[in-house]
């Protein structure tokens, strides 16, 4: 009875054995490569929303190791950002995205030929279907500020790459104009509480912003300092959540007036303005560096003493490169002037 008892736990052992693939889960005779049975969203979908997972369900197991940010991969004009899961019980892989999908874009999904089953088969070739988001709609209005004191004025909104946005503005409060700032938070989707960025008691005008890749934003405007008019700075860090002090940017004697701004990846930004010299109106810059938290020495940027030059533009490029555009009178006409940073 022994003997009997002893060979079918010996017999129950090798069928387990057989079971589990050796412990490896290999088996030899399964050469068929693993398919795609299904996706989400389907290929050539349309009007598909921009919260959407991408998901794709195999045919059979394959190894969870192999399933990764690596081999499945969403892509628009560049790599969509994001995470990967797999769900070994129903054999659905899902692309997480980090944040939304862009709007009314074409996307495409990949899966590759490194994903394999547990038998070590890899997909015959890459899988991909593409599909397009949904458009934008313009949602319900909504005040930004609530200083009933005076009028609000000329705002100004520069946004970063994460969807966060800063507004500026100039706002009479019964005695003089004052520049204001509000923060759009996009994790919210709710703007913060509106507040001044500076505390000057002369009169502002016309604030500008730029905004960084991280969120950290430069304003600029021109204020009467009680002799003249000059250009003002402030900056938001994104890291405090707040906007620094109010600085002057120039001091020249001559009014200044117009300020733009624009700021590349680091956060190095450029501003150009128009001032008086008591003759003529010229075009004047200034260079903010990330690196120092410092704006530069202020420099004419032409010195063409025809006429007036006024009303600047600049654009700045990811590397810092810089144009800067005007019209510039010649004492006949208007002509178009530029000059180049770099």
């Amino acid at each position: 009875m022994k003997n009997i008892i002893s060979r079918l736990l010996m017999m129950g052992s090798l069928v387990t054995l057989t079971a589990c693939g050796g412990g490896g889960g290999d088996d030899s005779s399964d050469t068929t490569a693993p398919t795609v049975s299904s996706t989400s969203p389907i290929a050539s979908a349309t009007d598909v929303a921009i919260s959407s997972s991408v998901t794709a369900t195999f045919n059979e197991d394959v190894f969870a190791t192999t399933v990764d940010t690596s081999s499945f991969t969403v892509k628009n004009s560049a790599n969509v950002t994001g995470t990967v899961s797999f769900d070994g019980n129903t054999n659905i892989a899902t692309f997480t995205p980090g944040n939304d999908l862009a709007l009314l874009a074409s996307h495409t999904a990949t899966l590759s030929t490194t994903i394999t089953d547990l038998a070590g088969n890899a997909l015959v070739a890459n899988y991909n279907w593409s599909f397009t988001t949904v458009d934008g709609a313009w949602k319900s209005t909504v005040l930004i500020e609530t200083d009933n004191a005076g009028d609000a004025r000329e705002p100004q909104i520069a946004i970063d790459s994460n969807g966060n946005a800063l507004a500026v503005w100039w706002q009479f409060d019964g005695t003089r104009n004052n520049i204001w700032s509000n923060r759009y938070v996009a994790s919210t989707g709710l703007w913060s509480n509106a507040g001044l960025i500076e505390t000057s008691t002369a009169v502002a005008f016309n604030p500008q912003i730029a905004i960084d890749s991280n969120g950290n934003a430069l304003a600029v405007w021109w204020q009467f300092d009680g002799t003249a008019f000059s250009i003002y700075s402030n900056r938001y860090v994104a890291s405090a959540g707040s906007w620094d002090s109010a600085a002057l940017i120039e001091a020249n004697a001559g009014d200044a007036r117009g300020p733009q701004i624009a700021i590349d990846s680091n956060g190095n930004a450029l501003a150009v303005w128009e001032q008086h010299d008591g003759t003529r109106y010229n075009i004047w810059s200034n260079r903010y560096v990330a690196s120092t938290g410092l704006w530069s020495n202020a420099g004419l940027i032409e010195t063409d003493n025809a006429g007036h030059a006024s009303t600047p533009q600049i654009a700045v490029d990811s590397n810092g490169n810089a144009l800067a555009v005007w019209h510039h009178n010649d004492s006949i006409r208007q002509n178009i002037w530029s000059n180049r940073f770099e």
